[in-house]
């Protein structure tokens, strides 16, 4: 390596690096730099792009296809700098010539070293252990070690490569039952299957292989001969549906997934038409025709019952509606059913999920089918096929049982299985005898297939299309299953409603016109029941088939408008006056209450309330207004974004009769960032003044009327312990491409699909946007600036005694979190005032508020009408309590029964229940440990402790509902209860009192001690 250093650099092996000649050491280092980079991609010969962060930018090539700009600066053989590298600029400048000097005679051996093999960080000034990467393989591209890692000899040879850039073997699986997880994701929000008449088809759908590869007639009549269906080519197909692998087509265990097709981990194979023509297609007497061999260890018996099951799936194709039809009967009732063809109408006190199917009923249907359809033989025989029909037919009502995330690994499914009585897993030569570990591993391969295509082409088509599947508003993660019937009577007056006030219908022509013109496409429309009502709920983060042959996947809408929402983000960040009152997260209250009350006399005077939430603010908001205000605030002609990776550690737990904490999964986030077009500060310079204390508005000051500079603020985005690491490409978008095309036509020409017909909102901004915070937090911004202006104003008292300055009230505090807004004010006239404004309502920003819906701490009555008055103790806002008297912080904590917290639950069913309950319950209290509910500079001792205590009884209440959802296999054993509630204490103290909250808080203290957490 040293004698190719020296021949690329063209100096002599006997160079000694001289440390009084610093001109000299930084050419040295620049060389060592270059080679390092030629070295690693010649090392890395059969790879495009090495994973390496010193070779980002960096590209081969003869340079014919650059630009003169790019061919200036070409010091490395056979490699052109296509975009800049800071991570090399920095390596080559100070301090390192300085290092590489007083390394000695050793010190390019000892530097190159460094570069190829191992990873080099730089600490961050801003926040706390946050580290940057300059050298080495990037965090992302590297693989966790085994948690028995130090057992590994060192003398084994690491891999510097990443698991991408190795040759795939098709016989190695890629993924393992235990990784391999159904897509559960894909039953929900199904639309029905209608005959001819318009009524509901349960059962699969017609694009379902067993509907689309049905028995020849002559096959279905001699269904115990077995001859029929040796040479029937749907019996063959089907097969290969069911064993995909062993047919070498694509499937879930050794195929990699191409993500220009899915979204998802793993790809749909419902039709797979396509592939096999692909791979069996034969010109056969001028046709194209299938020409599909059956592999040796499916032949026989597999392929019969294969058989059998096509037989008994076509009895079934009348059982499936009788046996749903029965199910709904005893629901329903002849009234309710007559009303099924209808819209419903809800009576006083019945809720929408009252008209759901019981899940015990969902999965009575679902065994009922399966147990029909799949043939007995498939289990076993004997003892061994009831243990395993019943165990598969348990895991099916537990699938249907399933909260909204919770998940169901192939593992899970399989585990508890016999196979040594599964004949058609058995060749028929090695019947009656003893079971090698090769021919095991094979009958498992098989059974893994084909128990995934029940549950993943069977089990969730069945239920996707006789149910319509989604959560409630109420019941949280818990899933309703609506017969579609039921489903359409319902939500169809709220379509009508919703179609008429929002939407108005576009013809196709006009759609396909729009379409085709522009980057964004359509949103899709779903309905979400909350308690008596629906609430409309837009789909922009589906991936759209793109417009050419390929059909592949495009960008999503809310990620072509991606770049828009970090363009407003920057100039939120440059100017916060934008956002006037605007909260940009919970934790702002606190930072503001605690400013406030630090400008108000001791002791504190009294105080008035009000809280008001404006209706249905998204669908209120003028299009027109909100445009004309958006094209106002960029002050840049282009805005490149940036992409930056951010690396933190998994929380560490520690469970079993082992002390060693085991540390989980990195989290691993790909964040962009926009910067003006004129901005050529290093990624590492960026990222220290983002973290960096900012100059942020606060809701009691005016919206810079007067010039004056708002106090500085912590950052809301400080970071601790997190590893970053920059990528430098970006891109440039014009500011006119950004508001005349993206923003122009997302807010004008919003299509959105209901069935099978287009619309476009007419009234309103799109819901589910990663635009809509930003426009209606900018908008209400205006109003308050325009409309609200006299909250701001100083009392004429403070102005004689110079306390305040026009434009900044001290008496005032105004709080928006979107359209949830809260005053403070010592001023009852202002609070009065503010009342009648927002209760009249603002025609002209579309502002309308139910007078039932706000509230007061005093008496108030506007146009006749009082408005209700809470407690005079605390009142709530954002699930808080906040004192009325002293400005205190608590915690609003409602009363849970144990279905609602049952429902409110996430069950992770894993391999190590124990260490996934401690991850969880640490994890309740890292979601309530704010800085705002134990400050005691703030709050009072009293206040903090009784936040303690009510975080700890919920978490117990919690942590039980949990341990009651668990199978008795994985309930967590006394020394792991006892382990995770010690954790628990020894966490609650270290996140109550740790630095970051300092830094993130200035002044933050708290006096919480260790053995009061304990106690």
């Amino acid at each position: 390596m040293r004698q190719q250093f020296a021949e690329l650099s063209m100096m002599d092996e006997s160079y000694v690096t001289i440390s009084g000649s610093q001109r000299v050491d930084s050419f040295c280092q620049s060389e060592i730099v270059d080679f390092c980079v030629w070295f690693i991609f010649q090392r890395s010969a059969g790879v495009a792009f090495p994973k390496h962060v010193l070779c980002d930018g960096y590209e081969r090539g003869s340079g014919s296809r650059f630009s003169n700009r790019d061919l200036l600066d070409r010091p490395i053989p056979g490699l052109f700098l296509k975009r800049r590298n800071e991570h090399v600029e920095m390596i080559k400048k100070d301090p390192w010539p300085q290092i590489l000097a007083l390394l000695g005679r050793a010190g390019e051996d000892i530097m190159i070293h460094m570069l190829l093999n191992c990873g080099v960080f730089i600490a961050l000034k801003a926040g706390v252990g946050n580290v940057f990467q300059i050298s080495g393989i990037p965090l992302t591209s590297m693989s966790m070690l085994p948690l028995d890692h130090k057992k590994i000899k060192k003398t084994a040879k690491v891999s510097t490569t990443s698991v991408d850039e190795h040759d795939h073997n098709d016989k190695t699986p890629l993924y393992t039952p235990l990784q391999i997880e159904f897509l559960r994701s894909r039953m929900l929000y199904g639309r029905a299957a209608l005959t001819a008449k318009g009524n509901v088809k349960a059962g699969f759908r017609h694009i379902h292989v067993l509907n689309r590869y049905p028995l020849t007639n002559s096959a279905n009549h001699a269904e115990n001969d077995v001859r029929f269906a040796v040479g029937d080519l749907s019996t063959i197909k089907i097969m290969a549906y069911i064993f995909p692998r062993q047919f070498g087509l694509h499937n879930v265990f050794t195929s990699k997934v191409d993500y220009f097709k899915t979204s998802h981990k793993f790809q749909d194979y419902t039709m797979r038409d396509d592939e096999l023509d692909l791979r069996f297609g034969r010109l056969i007497g001028g046709t194209r025709q299938l020409d599909i061999k059956i592999p040796k260890r499916l032949r026989g018996d597999t392929h019969r019952l294969v058989w059998r099951l096509q037989v008994l799936h076509n009895r079934s194709l009348l059982v499936i509606p009788l046996s749903l039809t029965a199910t709904a009967r005893r629901k329903m009732g002849k009234r309710l059913r007559r009303k099924a063809r209808k819209a419903i109408t809800l009576n006083n006190g019945q809720e929408i999920t009252d008209f759901a199917t019981p899940t015990y009923q969902v999965s009575a249907f679902c065994q009922a089918v399966i147990s029909n359809i799949i043939p007995n033989e498939f289990w076993g025989t004997g003892e061994d096929q009831q243990h395993n029909k019943a165990k598969v037919l348990l895991m099916v009502a537990r699938f249907v049982q399933l909260r909204r995330f919770e998940k169901m690994t192939l593992h899970d499914v399989v585990q508890d299985l016999k196979i040594n009585k599964m004949d058609w897993l058995t060749p028929p030569n090695l019947r009656g005898k003893k079971m090698s570990q090769t021919d095991r591993n094979k009958r498992l391969e098989i059974l893994n297939e084909f128990m995934y295509y029940v549950f993943d082409s069977m089990l969730i088509p069945l239920l996707r299309n006789s149910f319509y599947i989604t959560e409630s508003s109420n019941d949280r993660y818990q899933l309703s299953y609506f017969r579609h019937d039921i489903w359409r009577a319902l939500s169809s007056p709220a379509l009508a409603d919703l179609k008429k006030r929002m939407f108005v219908e576009m013809s196709p022509p006009h759609v396909q016109a729009l379409l085709s013109s522009r980057p964004i496409g359509f949103s899709s429309l779903r309905l979400l029941p909350k308690v008596t009502g629906m609430r409309p709920i837009m789909n922009l983060r589906r991936r759209q088939a793109s417009k050419g042959l390929k059909q592949n996947l495009g960008p999503s809408i809310n990620s072509l408008l991606a770049p828009l929402h970090e363009v407003l983000k920057m100039e939120k960040r440059r100017r916060p006056d934008l956002t006037g009152c605007s909260l940009a997260g919970m934790e702002d209250i606190f930072v503001r209450l605690r400013k406030f009350t630090l400008g108000l006399p001791t002791p504190l005077p009294r105080l008035y309330f009000v809280k008001v939430d404006v209706q249905s603010a998204f669908d209120t908001i003028p299009q027109s207004a909100v445009l004309a205000l958006m094209n106002r605030i960029p002050q840049e002609p282009h805005y490149a974004i940036s992409k930056h990776i951010e690396v933190k550690p998994g929380p560490k737990t520690t469970t079993g009769l082992s002390s060693v904490a085991e540390s989980e999964k990195p989290t691993r986030r790909w964040v962009s960032t926009a910067i003006s077009g004129k901005d050529r500060r290093l990624f590492i310079d960026r990222i220290e003044d983002a973290m960096a204390p900012t100059i942020s508005h606060r809701g009691d000051d005016k919206q810079g009327s007067n010039g004056t500079a708002p106090e500085p603020a912590p950052a809301p985005g400080t970071k601790c312990n997190t590893a970053f690491y920059g990528s430098f490409a970006s891109r440039v978008y014009t500011t006119h491409f950004l508001m005349n095309k993206l923003l122009t036509q997302h807010i004008n020409t919003n299509i959105v699909k209901i069935g099978k017909k287009f619309y476009a909102q007419k009234q309103g901004i799109p819901q589910g946007s990663v635009l809509s915070s930003d426009l209606c937090n900018l908008f209400y911004a205006d109003m308050e600036a325009h409309e609200l202006g006299f909250l701001f104003e100083p009392s004429a008292q403070d102005m004689m005694n110079r306390k305040a300055e026009p434009g900044h009230a001290k008496d005032t505090l105004l709080m928006r979190l979107i359209d949830d807004s809260l005053l403070i004010t010592t001023d009852k006239a202002k609070a009065q005032r503010f009342t009648e404004i927002m209760l009249r309502g603002l025609p002209k920003y579309g502002v309308t508020v139910n007078p039932q819906k706000s509230l007061v701490n005093f008496d108030c009555v506007v146009d006749g009408v009082r408005v209700p008055r809470g407690d005079e103790a605390a009142f709530p806002y954002c699930g808080t309590l906040i004192n009325c008297r002293t400005l205190s912080v608590m915690r609003l904590r409602k009363k849970l029964s144990n279905k609602d917290l049952s429902q409110a639950l996430i069950v992770e069913y894993s391999r190590n229940p124990g260490r996934a309950f401690q991850r969880r319950v640490l994890r309740l209290f890292r979601v309530q440990s704010q800085a705002m509910f134990y400050d005691c500079t703030h709050n009072s001792t009293r206040i903090a402790h009784a936040n303690l205590q009510g975080a700890m009884a919920d978490i117990a209440r919690r942590t039980w509902a949990y341990i009651r959802s668990l199978p008795q296999s994985k309930k967590p054993r006394s020394q792991v209860m006892i382990q995770t509630v010690a954790k628990l204490a020894e966490i609650a103290h270290l996140l109550l009192n740790a630095r970051s909250k300092a830094s993130k808080f200035p002044g933050y203290k708290c006096d919480i001690t260790r053995p009061q957490v304990h106690l």
